[in-house]
Parts: structure tokens; sequence; C-alpha cells
């Protein structure tokens, strides 16, 4: 009974003007394809937290076997979305976080990121994703880190709250372009320039 909590309610401000979640890779857009991964992993729900352009993003998943939650708050950062998430979520026996900007995101990481947690759950077990030199999302979090994050008041993301708590880390090694996250132009272009190789 793991819930994930994907964000997806930020501005894109690296993109300019344009919303990078409704871009398109082939066939889909970048946040449909990432949610399709997600939806179908061994998760007990998905919760997408949308804001900025939400009803874009709503039309984009529509059809998914997802529970959208709205963040009337997206402006004041990625912690407001954490918040929302949280608050929605059901009681599970551990929760993912992950955004919806990484289009190499795949179905065998995230199982390996349950199977990993499933095998060496305790009350404080945080299990990240690392490629390289990269430890980034998606990360799965025990229970007992609800409540950290929800009094967390950082505006970008937590990152103390997961960083006090690194001795407890256990690492999850895929592929780099797993973990590739698109913010700008540049790498949305280099993005769909590889998939053409």
């Amino acid at each position: 009974m793991i819930s994930a909590i994907l964000l997806a309610a930020g501005e894109s401000r690296r993109m300019g003007q344009e919303n990078k979640l409704i871009f398109q890779l082939g066939k889909s857009t970048l946040i449909k394809k990432v949610v399709k991964s997600y939806c179908k992993a061994s998760f007990s729900e998905i919760l997408v937290v949308v804001g900025y352009e939400w009803k874009k993003i709503t039309q984009e998943l529509a059809g998914l076997p997802i529970s959208l939650i709205y963040n009337e708050n997206y402006r004041t950062g990625m912690t407001s979305s954490i918040h929302k998430g949280l608050q929605h979520m059901v009681s599970s026996t551990g929760f993912l976080l992950g955004t919806t900007d990484t289009p190499g995101i795949s179905i065998k990481h995230l199982d390996n990121l349950l199977k990993a947690y499933e095998t060496n759950f305790h009350n404080q077990l945080i299990i990240r994703s690392h490629a390289g030199e990269i430890i980034s999302h998606p990360s799965v979090f025990a229970p007992s880190y609800k409540s950290l994050l929800q009094d967390c008041d950082e505006p970008n993301g937590c990152k103390s709250v997961i960083q006090n708590y690194r001795k407890h880390w256990l690492l999850v090694e895929t592929e780099e372009t797993v973990l590739v996250d698109i913010d700008t132009q540049q790498e949305y272009k280099e993005w769909i320039s590889n998939e053409e190789r």
C-alpha cells in the first residue's frame, strides 16, 4: 500500500512562457508519458498535484487511474504541493514523492524502488534514486516522514528534512536517463534529439 504523490503544479519559469509539462514527446506529452509510467507500476494510489494551467494538465491526464489535487498556493513553491498531496493521501505503508518532468522514468526503476522499500523497511527508511553522481527523486518515504514534511516551511522542496536523515537513505541504482529532468528549452531539444537517434 504505497501511495505516489506526483508534483505538477509549477510554472516552468525556466521555460519562459510555455508549460513544459504539455510539450510534445512523440505522440504524447511530457506529463502524460511520465504519469502513464507510474500508472503501470504497483502503487495503491497516484495523486497528481496540479496548479499552474491545471485545466490543460487535467485534459492531458483524462482517463488515467489517478486522483488530481488542486494546489491553490502553487506560486509559493514546491513544498505547498507536497503538503497538499500528503493531506489527501489515504493511509498507506509508505509514500513516493516524484516530479513529472522526467521523461525517462521507467516502470522497472519504479518497481525496483518499491521492492527495495518493502524488503528493507524500517520506520525511518528513505529510498532514493541513484545514477552515477546523481542522487534524486523519485524517493520513497516511511510513514514517519509525513508529519516532518507537513511541518516543513522551506518553500522549495524540504531538502533539509531529507538531508537530516541521510543516514537512513538506501540508494537504488538506475540509468542516468531515468533521472534526467527537463527544465529548459535546451534540455527539451536535447531530449528530442537523442530520442530521434
